[in-house]
């Protein structure tokens, strides 16, 4: 049986003016969904790389998968989410059942967009030509430089040849409607304006979508080094223009824009939680993947509708209430205590 809500969407929810209307009017008002409709499923915690940015070792994050028949279970206690986001604290591709998990998502919700993030390592083989022939709506591949880069020491993803030639393969089996649609996703470095600059040139020469720009997260990791607010604010201006200029789609927190920052209360709670929640590997319903262990209970022993009206998931929105989110800034425009 398949359940359904709106279409996908094929652009970046900030190109899309229903969904920021909404956005917009659930924050002026404090007022989150009755259920998200943005769902990030931690489907396995385990990963290939060892980023330095990440914070996986900081949460204690134990190195494990959600099985495919908790995978199932909670699929069926949804309320036709929009989007289901496939990724947790590890690698997605990873995960023994990835692509049957992609499959029963368009099974059961054949309308839903359906995500995930990658370090692109082992999208190849018979595991991408599986997922070529599922609904995706959207792969992101962490890419920090091109390989050979070595203008900026970063502590961002590993610049592989192997992913970069993994991409541009799987771009060039993509269907004639370019689905599903590829961005890199960056973290924003100091004096890594060249580095961007290649990035974005890369993204147009092979035909990606777009490219998605993010913050050092300093909350868990407070060792690493972010650009002044002066210098990101240069970096994300340059890098908007180049992008116009070459065709390529340049997201950033602050691109967000003033009536979304006016509701917010400029920054005064987090912007991303009126219509999201992260499950958790065993199945508990959180906030986000920085308060993974903030759960507000399981679906496999209740409903979805009851646990994110629970106070332990709207209080935490309406009042930044969690030292941890007063320090996070990942979807505040300006860095957090500034």
């Amino acid at each position: 049986m398949s359940r359904q809500r709106g279409k996908t969407e094929k652009t970046s929810d900030m190109m899309n003016p229903q969904l920021m209307a909404g956005k917009f009017l659930r924050c002026l008002f404090r007022k989150p969904g009755k259920t998200p409709s943005e769902i990030q499923v931690e489907i396995t915690n385990r990963c290939n790389f060892n980023c330095p940015m990440c914070q996986r070792k900081e949460l204690g994050v134990k190195d494990e998968d959600m099985p495919f028949d908790l995978f199932e279970e909670i699929l069926l206690k949804l309320d036709n989410p929009r989007r289901l986001i496939l990724t947790g604290w590890g690698e997605p591709l990873i995960h023994p059942d990835f692509c049957r998990m992609v499959q029963a998502v368009n099974k059961v919700y054949p309308e839903a967009g359906v995500c995930f993030t990658t370090n692109g390592f082992l999208l190849e083989g018979e595991l991408a030509d599986c997922l070529l022939k599922t609904r995706l709506e959207q792969v992101s591949i962490s890419l920090d430089r091109l390989p050979g880069d070595e203008k900026v020491s970063t502590p961002g993803h590993i610049p592989a040849k192997k992913i970069t030639d993994n991409l541009e393969a799987f771009l060039e089996k993509r269907g004639r409607d370019n689905l599903p649609r590829i961005r890199l996703q960056a973290t924003i470095q100091p004096g890594s304006g060249d580095t961007l600059g290649e990035i974005l040139e890369y993204a147009a020469k092979t035909g990606i979508d777009g490219v998605n720009l993010v913050r050092l997260q300093l909350p868990f990791s407070p060792g690493l080094v972010r650009p002044s607010q002066d210098e990101e604010k240069e970096l994300l201006e340059y890098a908007g223009r180049l992008g116009k200029k070459l065709g390529v789609q340049v997201d950033s927190v602050r691109g967000l824009g003033p009536l979304l920052l006016l509701a917010t209360g400029f920054d005064t709670f987090c912007i991303r939680l009126d219509d999201y929640a992260y499950i958790t590997v065993d199945g508990g319903l959180a906030p986000c993947c920085n308060l993974r262990n903030h759960t507000a209970g399981s679906l496999r022993d209740s409903d979805l509708e009851s646990l994110y009206s629970a106070p332990a998931i709207r209080d935490l929105w309406r009042s930044l209430g969690n030292p941890v989110c007063r320090q996070c800034d990942s979807f505040r425009y300006n860095y957090a205590g500034d």
